[in-house]
């Protein structure tokens, strides 16, 4: 996930489009983050998603990723009733 995350970030400076090129990588990112945390919880599932775009966006680094993942992978789900 780390190389295809720094890949959609590489391309997203790149600006290959003439508009968008934030909200296009930034939306995959999102998208995948989602599938592969899909077990989480709504809200960190958002956190996670949120955290990723902001990564690839440029807004947020590596390691302040790393964290918020680390972090939301450790709460616990709600149990359905």
């Amino acid at each position: 996930m780390a190389e295809t995350l720094a890949l959609l970030r590489r391309m997203h400076r790149c600006a290959p489009f003439l508009f968008f090129n934030g909200n296009t990588f930034a939306e995959l990112g999102r998208q995948l983050s989602s599938a592969l945390f899909a077990d989480l919880a709504p809200i960190p599932l958002r956190e996670v998603a949120s955290a990723t775009a902001h990564y690839i966006a440029g807004v947020l680094d590596e390691e302040a990723l790393h964290q918020l993942i680390e972090q939301s992978a450790a709460m616990p789900t709600p149990k359905s009733p």
